[in-house]
């Protein structure tokens, strides 16, 4: 005769809990950012003359080493704070990735806010592509909200990402 082997009758987790653990991980991706910031600014600059201080590379390898981060997610992290607050939202809630919202973060404080709009008019995000053109575009001033919103109407490529996460959030 079989024994059946043991099992575990374990509950269910209320949803208010798995909601307070996302809001704790977009809460300890925010404190990243900043932390790495904090993190390399002291690196580079702890009791040394300006002249001595380490380059970016050795003080974000260093950072980097000690979070169990690449260098350049480092970089990464510490580029996000240059993003406009409505924009570190959509990262936050992961309705924009980290590649494109890093790019993201080169284009001005008005640029950035006017994507926005676009953004939510549109109910679209920009790929890791279209991202690195709106760089570009910024970088050579050519960036205009006319622009943005050729753009956005011309590519399809632009994800959907606003109208699924408002749709999960009903």
């Amino acid at each position: 005769m079989r024994k059946n082997p043991p099992f575990v009758i374990k509950q269910k987790r209320p949803a208010s809990q798995i909601q307070g653990n996302k809001r704790r991980i977009i809460y300890e991706e925010r404190n990243h950012r900043q932390e790495y910031k904090m993190k390399l600014d002291a690196i580079k600059h702890r009791g040394k003359s300006l002249s001595q201080v380490a380059t970016k590379s050795d003080s974000a390898a260093e950072v980097g080493a000690a979070m169990g981060e690449s260098r350049d997610m480092v970089f990464r992290y510490i580029r996000l704070t240059d993003l406009v607050p409505p924009l570190l939202d959509m990262v936050d809630e992961g309705k924009i990735a980290l590649m494109p919202a890093e790019r993201l973060s080169y284009l001005t404080e008005e640029e950035q806010l006017t994507l926005v709009d676009i953004m939510e008019d549109l109910e679209v995000t920009p790929s890791l592509s279209q991202a690195v053109k709106l760089k570009d575009l910024s970088a050579s001033h050519r960036l205009d909200s006319d622009r943005m919103l050729e753009e956005a109407e011309r590519e399809r490529q632009w994800q959907k990402t606003l109208r699924r996460s408002r749709d999960d959030a009903r």
